[in-house]
């Protein structure tokens, strides 16, 4: 009859044998519960502790490497430019006196200016020898006029019979370089047939340097004139 199981131990029946070497201790080892020596081969990942902790330390690093960046980025590219230079371009007078004397340095006023001043009173403004008058006259007395129509007297020049045309008053206002600002005083010939309020006039007038050419750029009563008829218009 095989004896009995005590109540705990091992199910497992050993043969008593001889080779088995039955001893106490080997008896505790049989009927003691098997105890694992070696846990299962878990990683460090394995644990959501960790995968968190490894998942804020991440993060950290990003954030500190984006703030890097942006810090770097912003710092080049917020740098002032130097400011680029401004051109302003004076506006042209119509009047030259409309705005003043202009502020450039003054010199002795060109005798070749102040001679081709007094030849386009003696040509252009008395109807004379216009074809003399074309060639010392710049574009905005021309106007767009042809020639042939200019010659005629059929020109934006104003038409004053003076007296005194071959030697007026002119007063000089301003001298440069390259500008010649007058005042020519003109007096009406007797019969001329100007109405009395106008019998002595002033005129502004500008003669330019133009490709190095003493030019009449503008020539205008300070008194509004009635248009008086050219003698050479037909």
């Amino acid at each position: 009859m095989r004896p009995s199981t005590p109540a705990g131990a091992c199910s497992e029946v050993v043969p008593l044998t001889k080779n088995l070497g039955l001893t106490a201790e080997n008896l505790w080892y049989r009927t003691s519960p098997v105890a694992a020596t070696t846990s299962s081969p878990n990683t460090f990942l394995s644990s959501p502790r960790n995968q968190r902790l490894l998942m804020w330390i991440s993060g950290a690093v990003l954030v500190i490497g984006l703030g890097i960046f942006l810090g770097v980025f912003f710092s080049r590219g917020t740098a002032q430019a130097a400011p680029s230079a401004t051109i302003s371009t004076p506006a042209s007078d119509t009047n030259p006196y409309e705005n003043g004397n202009k502020s450039l340095p003054t010199v002795p006023a060109s005798k070749t200016a102040l001679q081709v001043a007094r030849t386009f009173v003696a040509t252009a403004v008395a109807r004379k020898n216009l074809d003399v008058a074309y060639k010392i006259v710049g574009p905005a007395l021309k106007a767009g006029v042809s020639r042939k129509e200019w010659l005629k007297g059929n020109n934006p020049v104003p038409y004053y019979p003076a007296k005194n045309v071959n030697k007026p008053d002119i007063t000089v206002h301003s001298s440069t370089k390259n500008q010649l600002l007058l005042e020519v005083g003109l007096v009406s010939a007797p019969h001329s047939g100007v109405a009395k309020s106008i019998k002595s006039l002033g005129f502004q007038m500008e003669v330019d340097r133009i490709h190095g050419k003493w030019l009449v750029t503008y020539f205008l009563a300070d008194y509004k004139t009635p248009v008086l008829p050219s003698p050479n218009s037909n």
